[in-house]
């Protein structure tokens, strides 16, 4: 990163791939789903930590409050409190999400590489949206 006389300088952001100069509904289709598949996989990473930093704090604050002699109805709530978190965890399955959505997100932009270099399963592609027979579905 550069520096100026009063800080640094924020590198400007360059579009890394950019999209085919005819109109391409693949090419469209892929886009949006990499969109998806990011932003889900950035939600559940997000829900996913979250819960578990609840549950954590949840489960610290647990010896500390049976150690000062609360009742027990408090003990035990947060007890409680804990298994729902971690019961929510296994119901939603939001870690397993995260990480299925964002492996499947870097496999498109791996396609998504394949196809502008028209390499791979895209090799010797004639028109627009189109690939050579025997390519993956």
């Amino acid at each position: 990163m550069e520096h100026r006389e009063h800080g640094p300088v924020r590198a400007r952001r360059i579009k890394a791939v950019p999209p085919p100069a005819t109109a391409d509904p693949t090419w469209d289709r892929l886009e949006d789903q990499i969109t998806w598949y990011d932003g889900r996989s950035g939600d559940n990473q997000r829900r996913y930590k979250w819960l578990k930093l609840l549950e954590l704090a949840v489960a610290a604050a647990l010896p500390v409050v049976a150690g000062i002699g609360s009742p027990a109805l408090a003990t035990g709530t947060l007890a409680a409190v804990i298994v729902v978190l971690e019961g929510a965890q296994h119901l939603y399955q939001f870690q397993e999400r995260w990480i299925t959505y964002r492996s499947t997100a870097e496999a498109l932009k791996h396609e998504r590489y394949l196809y502008l270099a028209k390499a791979g399963p895209y090799l010797g592609a004639t028109g627009t949206g189109s690939w050579r027979s025997g390519s993956r579905a």
